[in-house]
């Protein structure tokens, strides 16, 4: 029988990426990265709700995508952008207001992670 080292209250999403295929682990207000072997390596509390993440390994980083809530204009950005090795927010991008409109619908169909990477790839 297998034993879990970590246990995430939460948790929505799991990826794994970088060198050294660590697991990152996206919850309801924290983002969390595990060695192979399930050791915490960082734990970062979010600055905002983030739906979904993914790697871009290209450019080693890993990109949130937060879909707005709020009708409020200086809410956080749609990307948010955080270093893989030491999950520090490093950045995000805001979408102009008429690609936001269209964001519900690229999200239900899966889109919205190759949608992160070529927005940020800018």
């Amino acid at each position: 029988s297998q034993r879990a080292l970590s246990t995430v209250t939460n948790a929505k999403q799991v990826i794994i990426g970088g060198k050294s295929r660590a697991r990152y682990v996206l919850s309801d207000s924290q983002l969390l990265s595990f060695k192979t072997n399930g050791v915490l390596i960082e734990l970062l509390y979010l600055p905002a709700v983030v739906d979904t993440i993914a790697m871009d390994e290209k450019n080693h980083r890993i990109i949130g995508f937060h879909s707005r809530r709020s009708t409020d204009p200086t809410s956080a950005q749609d990307l948010l952008i955080f270093d893989p090795d030491t999950l520090a927010h490093v950045g995000g991008v805001r979408f102009p207001q008429g690609i936001t409109a269209l964001l519900p619908a690229v999200q239900v169909f899966g889109l919205h992670h190759r949608l992160a990477v070529a927005v940020t790839g800018l």
